[in-house]
């Protein structure tokens, strides 16, 4: 069994270790290096790059290095490539067997109850079954043709509850007698039923947030967040912040995601937006089509946001490095959107503030190297 474990995993490697060095490539290719104004990396930084991550890959692709080095204006050996990370760090430093269950959005708030607010739950589909929200069944589905009253020409979202990276299959909607609005619309979705059918056995349904006046600034169609990545260490426990990023959508989009188009801005100690954004592909961007990032201010309620996603990192004992989206509403309540720990987006951290595990990197380095790893497949028989 140990034979056949580790060769699936040297495969599944071998498999995102290909997929990652024609993404990193692309890259190359789309922001024309050298970046004008950005250092490039010199012998002396693939020197030391070498020696930190040797340990975990004997096969150092230096293409991340030169990247990150270019994109961000800032030449550190000390940053994670992409490659490295998904398959000798996270697996590593999370583990993979409990992450779709404590990344369930439906179940939120089993796990962390009173900690944080989070967006009001409208009702819940679990393994195919509908709920309210204090869980009482209300029927499948397809069976289901109405929303509660008091929700009837409502802005509500609609969502996956878990493999719902990138803002996928995220939607706006309302309902009336005369059916539904979608956004994005899907053609032939007319009623509840439908909509709900998109989703399989697992969604959930919220009120809409309308955000904050300065964060619809950046983007009005959007609900634009802020994404703290947060490490508990290996060596004493302590949980700390590595990163405080804005994300914007692009004009239209309902979310934020850099996958659906969005820009990724770093949000500095003192609460000042960095001088530009990157998008997926690592283009820099001064702004959003609203708001250079230059002009925007302070970014408010940041100490109210950071004090949350402590909170919500001290309920995940499985997982020490956890991705969390945070948006504030009109009143100035800080609401969880999402808690991530499996595949983790790291290069719009390393893009444009730095390498990921800052001044924890050699410890994550060392110590990695003899942490179990975590894998899991998938099957149905």
């Amino acid at each position: 069994m140990n034979r056949i474990k580790k060769l699936l995993i040297l495969l599944n490697n071998r498999r995102i270790r290909r997929l990652l060095t024609c993404k990193i490539r692309r890259i190359k290719r789309q922001i024309s290096l050298p970046v004008p104004g950005a250092e490039k990396p010199v012998e002396a930084e693939r020197g030391k790059h070498f020696q930190l991550w040797k340990d975990l890959s004997q096969r150092i692709n230096y293409d991340w290095l030169e990247v990150y080095s270019a994109v961000s204006g800032k030449c550190d050996y000390r940053y994670v490539p992409e490659d490295i990370y998904y398959t000798e760090i996270e697996p590593r430093l999370n583990n993979k067997l409990y992450s779709k269950a404590w990344t369930d959005k439906n179940s939120y708030d089993l796990f962390l109850g009173g900690r944080v607010r989070m967006p009001e739950v409208v009702l819940k589909c679990i393994n195919g079954q509908m709920y309210l929200p204090d869980y009482i069944p209300v029927g499948s589905p397809e069976n289901y043709t109405a929303l509660p009253p008091e929700y009837e020409g409502k802005k509500l979202v609609i969502k996956p509850t878990m493999d719902s990276g990138g803002g996928k299959a995220v939607r706006v909607f309302s309902c009336s007698a005369s059916g539904i609005v979608l956004n994005p619309p899907v053609e032939g979705i007319e009623t509840v039923a439908r909509l709900f059918g998109l989703y399989g056995g697992n969604f959930i349904v919220q009120n809409y947030i309308c955000q904050h006046p300065y964060f619809a600034h950046f983007n009005e169609t959007s609900l634009n967040t802020v994404r703290i990545l947060t490490y508990r260490s290996i060596k004493d426990e302590k949980i700390v912040i590595l990163h405080r990023l804005l994300r914007a959508g692009r004009p239209g989009s309902v979310v934020d995601n850099q996958a659906s188009g969005g820009i990724a801005c770093a949000i500095t100690p003192d609460g000042q937006l960095m001088s530009f954004g990157v998008d997926k592909s690592g283009i820099r961007h001064k702004g959003t089509a609203a708001i250079d990032f230059s002009d925007a201010g302070t970014v408010p309620f940041m100490a109210d946001i950071s004090h949350a996603a402590l909170e919500v990192a001290s309920a995940y004992r499985y997982s020490r490095l956890l991705g969390l989206d945070f948006a504030v509403n009109e009143n100035g309540e800080v609401i969880l959107i999402e808690v991530n720990d499996s595949n983790n987006e790291i290069n719009f951290f390393q893009m444009s503030s730095g390498p990921l595990f800052g001044a924890f990197t050699e410890e994550v380095a060392s110590m990695c190297s003899s942490l179990p790893r975590s894998f899991v497949i998938d099957y149905i028989i």
